[in-house]
């Protein structure tokens, strides 16, 4: 009982403060909105300007009437098509008519959506100034409603009628433009529901007619050789060019810019290409080169076609949904060029079998203009059919001439080059029993499968050519990562080029057979099969995700890492070592991110890290104290630098230069070219003499012994016109020369020096040595060597 009575009394002391709080938050925001009456002139004003720029920057009426033409022009072509579509029937219509209607659509589409997602836009800004000016208008009517009436007056009733007034007509005509907006998008959305429908049922029919594959014509096979059945050919013919080639023409007019761009980007590239043939073509040596090297200069004498093969691909970029007048339109181009190329590329035994499938494309683009009933297009199938078993056939007696050095390859390409003629030759017979389809099937199959891969084989070595020559380009070359990592990013390019083609080409032949969707959806099932160790659960891509991020990680940050601090810092004043510890920092926070991102990916959770660290602590405090100290000392090497690359160093009897500084370990080079990895922790704990620390000026030393009897003060002067004579001596520290001992058999000088460059002390000390023999010798001044007295006494 007694609890509940505290819990009543807390319940009510609570509502007693909420409702303090909100008399509060009231009387404060009633205070905002009382003001002075002195400033509502003033107020009004600056309200006004803000209404102005509010208006000014409304849709103004020319323009609303101008989007709204358009778009009511465009719609109403749109509506009058759709209307016009939904009373055909699709099964009057052949494959092509159904993928040129569908490319038509798709086209529609795209002009609805552009529609809608202006209309969006428009609305979105409507709204924005309409809740702007929304709260102009509250903040004058709290105004209104605080003012005392015995302080109204005129004025200042004018000054806030006059805000008021401006605001709800700004309100009304933003209203207005809205509502017209919002039924160009309500008709929009519906012609957008309408094109939808229409393209599933051209996709249905168009699916339909690909799997029917095994129909049969009640055609005879006698009647294709009845010249009655071709009176109507020309007529036919110019009825489909003329409905295609309007088609593509609205096309095109509509993909002007990218037509124009698509121009630019083949004159660039033909100029690049012709350049290279000039620059580096003519200078080369042919057999010097590597394959790909020598097949990339063979394509570049024909420069005008390999621009032309390789700026192709961007028209599946720019011009998307092509109609299929279009795509033919490309393919007959693009066949002259790559003729011209496979010309120089491949053996001409060879190269006559591509002529005559190129051929066939050819023809081929102008009878895709006949429906399929035509006996014109079942006469060009059968000759076509007849001409690939030919072209099988020799490529057949091609592939036995060439020696392979695996007997598997030659066997297995043998039997497939014979598999190919038994199935055309079935073909055949399946086609004079009236199954057309699938010999239009074959045929495609063949001549887009062959012009497929010969136009990837060429455009892989032009991109290949290319990757070389830019690497063995001389200012390339100057480039320090290039040096370092030159040939293995060329080498790994290269080699994902090479991977990708072949892949390619399987891809392209399977979609050719309509297969393509059920070996991509199996593999993509495959590697995103989930299977559990303990609580995680793992997937085999994810694992080639994670192996794949972690390598290109490394890799990435070490070539990073050299850009930075050999190209990029080189280049700049900063001080010695400043580079190196950057890079180095950019490489370990490249690493750590990728290190992060592949485990992220991969489904490892980022919480079991803590677990790690954990275990990683553990560790420090039994086995891994010396691996900890030499990471935490590399840090601070990194940081505070006492000691930097190629400094000159002393660690107990290791002395040399600092070559690199890792993260837990450096290396020094020895002055007799011997590299000793130091760990950090013994350049961070032990006393290390830095010669070079703070600039490069170094002392050095040369002991002179004469002989008794000679003049010093000649010998001192002698050994100063020595020193003078070198360049590479510092006057300041100003030299000096020291008589600093009567020995045993000489007298003992000391010349003391400064030169400013460490690397080239024991080349200076070596001539100022040489120097100072050849004076005293020409001086005739005696070198001395030791002497030694010896007194025999008898024992008499």
């Amino acid at each position: 009982m007694i609890n509940k009575l505290a819990l009543i009394l807390l319940f009510c002391s609570y509502i007693h403060l909420f409702n303090a709080q909100c008399q509060e938050t009231t009387d404060s925001t009633a205070v905002k909105t009382i003001v002075d009456v002195i400033e509502i002139p003033a107020r009004s004003a600056e309200a006004i300007k803000q209404l102005n720029q509010l208006q000014r920057n409304m849709l103004n009426s020319e323009h609303l009437k101008k989007i709204i033409s358009n778009d009511t022009t465009t719609l109403n072509l749109i509506d009058s098509l759709t209307h016009h579509e939904k009373g055909v029937e699709l099964i009057m219509f052949n494959k092509r008519h159904l993928v040129n209607k569908r490319s038509l659509w798709n086209q529609r589409l795209q002009q609805v959506e552009s529609i809608k997602n202006d209309i969006t836009e428009q609305l979105e800004d409507n709204e924005d100034l309409a809740l702007k000016a929304q709260a102009i208008g509250n903040e004058w009517s709290n105004i209104a409603l605080s003012i005392p009436s015995d302080e109204q007056d005129s004025i200042v009733s004018a000054n806030i009628e006059q805000v008021i007034v401006k605001n709800d007509s700004l309100l009304k005509q933003l209203h207005q433009q809205r509502s017209v907006l919002l039924a160009i998008q309500n008709r929009n959305i519906s012609k957008t529901v309408d094109i939808t429908n229409i393209l599933e049922r051209i996709e249905n029919k168009v699916n339909q007619e690909r799997h029917n594959i095994f129909a049969r014509s009640n055609i005879s096979f006698a009647q294709i050789f009845n010249a009655r059945q071709y009176a109507s050919a020309i007529t036919i013919l110019k009825k489909n060019l003329s409905i295609e080639l309007k088609l593509m023409g609205n096309y095109l007019k509509d993909k002007e810019g990218n037509a124009f761009l698509f121009i630019i980007i083949l004159v660039f590239g033909m100029f690049i290409f012709r350049q290279a043939h000039k620059n580096i073509i003519r200078k080369g040596n042919l057999e010097s080169d590597g394959f790909y090297m020598q097949q990339f200069k063979r394509i570049l004498t024909a420069y005008l076609s390999t621009a032309f093969v390789l700026v192709i691909w961007f028209s599946a970029l720019l011009f998307p949904n092509q109609p299929l007048l279009f795509k033919d339109a490309i393919r007959i181009i693009i066949c002259i060029p790559l003729t011209i190329l496979l010309y120089r590329l491949i053996d001409k035994k060879l190269f006559f079998s591509i002529v005559i499938l190129f051929s066939l494309i050819l023809v081929q683009s102008v009878i895709n203009l006949f429906p399929p009933n035509h006996m014109a297009y079942r006469l060009y199938l059968l000759i076509a059919i007849l001409l690939e078993l030919f072209v099988m056939f020799k490529i057949k007696a091609f592939v036995k001439t060439i020696h392979f050095k695996s007997k598997v390859l030659s066997s297995a390409l043998n039997k497939l080059m014979l598999l190919a003629v038994g199935l055309i030759s079935l073909v055949i017979l399946l086609g004079i029993l009236g199954y057309f389809v699938l010999g239009e099937l074959v045929v495609n199959l063949v001549l887009i499968n062959a012009f497929s891969i010969c136009l990837l084989y060429v455009s892989m070595l032009i991109v290949i050519g290319i990757i070389e020559l830019v690497f063995n380009y001389e200012k390339t070359k100057r480039l320090k990562v290039i040096q370092h990592y030159g040939d293995s990013i060329k080498n790994r390019l290269i080699q994902f080029i090479t991977i990708v083609t072949p892949l390619l080409v399987i891809y392209i032949i399977l979609a050719s057979i309509n297969f393509d969707e059920p070996v991509v959806n199996a593999i993509i099932n495959s590697i995103t099969y989930q299977f559990k160790i303990g609580e995680m659960s793992f997937s085999i891509g994810r694992i080639i995700t994670l192996i794949i991020i972690l390598s290109l990680s490394v890799f990435v940050s070490n070539v990073i890492k050299v850009i930075l601090e050999e190209d990029v810092f080189s280049h700049t004043k900063l001080s010695k070592g400043l580079p190196h510890t950057i890079a180095l920092l950019a490489k370990y926070a490249l690493i750590t991110i990728g290190v992060s991102l592949a485990f992220s990916v991969a489904g490892f959770p980022m919480e079991n890290f803590a677990v790690l660290i954990g275990a990683f602590g553990v560790g420090i405090g039994f086995g891994l104290q010396n691996i900890f100290n030499n990471l935490v000392s590399g840090l601070i090497l990194l940081f505070e630098r006492p000691i930097k690359i190629d400094d000159v160093i002393e660690v107990g009897e290791l002395r040399g230069r600092v070559r690199s500084i890792g993260i837990r370990s450096s290396v020094v080079r020895t002055f007799d070219g011997a590299e000793v990895i130091v760990p950090n922790g013994q350049l961070i704990s032990n006393e290390v003499i830095n010669w070079t620390h703070s600039d490069q000026i170094r002392r050095y030393e040369v002991l002179v012994g004469v002989a008794y009897g000679s003049d010093v003060e000649q010998v001192k002067t002698i050994l100063e016109e020595q020193i003078a004579k070198h360049d590479d001596i510092l006057t300041v520290p100003e030299p000096s020369v020291l008589f600093i001992n009567m020995g045993d058999s000489s007298l003992d000088f000391r010349m003391l020096y400064w030169i400013s460059k460490v690397r080239n002390g024991l080349e200076i000390h070596s001539a100022i040595t040489q120097q100072v023999y050849n004076a005293l010798n020409e001086a005739g001044i005696e070198i001395p060597f030791p002497q030694r007295d010896v007194h025999i006494k008898s024992k008499d």
